[in-house]
């Protein structure tokens, strides 16, 4: 059975190839830095080796994989990609807001980053679960997927 793709909407479309980039880009970067290639540091210009910044920076490994998956649920018009944006502004949040609470050096500048990031957070929320045109997407594509799973004839009883 081939199914037709539905029109995404055009700021899904951007995030989507905006999250293939960073995940691409995270998926090179971060094993060449484990492997020791390139030069990395750790706030101000402080040298780490490979294995210290990779430790240092396992969130932002994380991040790259929900926004790998961000670009591929959209990609393959999957339901469960619907929150991943806002979780993604939800973890930004939470770091920053941490980054506040934990560095009198940087306090000022991570409460800002918190205020961004909870903006973006409230816009993400309500873009993809308010907005008429992507709830009426996000309905097109549960119409389409089965909520059940489906058996093959002849597979089990």
């Amino acid at each position: 059975m081939v199914r037709t793709r539905l029109e995404m909407p055009f700021l899904m479309t951007l995030g989507m190839a905006f999250s293939a980039l960073c995940a691409g880009v995270a998926a090179i970067v971060l094993p060449l830095t484990l492997l020791g290639f390139g030069s990395v540091s750790l706030g101000d210009s402080e040298a780490a080796p490979g294995l210290e910044w990779l430790a240092a920076v396992t969130l932002q490994a994380l991040v790259a994989g929900l926004l790998g998956a961000i670009a591929y649920g959209y990609r393959a018009e999957k339901v469960w990609a619907r929150p991943l944006a806002p979780l993604f502004w939800l973890i930004s949040v939470t770091y920053t807001a941490a980054t506040a609470v934990v560095s009198a050096d940087e306090r000022a500048d991570m409460i800002m980053a918190s205020i961004q990031c909870l903006v973006f957070l409230a816009a993400a929320l309500w873009y993809f679960y308010r907005k008429p045109a992507v709830v009426a997407y996000y309905q097109a594509i549960e119409r389409r997927e089965p909520s059940v799973p489906v058996t093959p004839a002849g597979v089990g009883v």
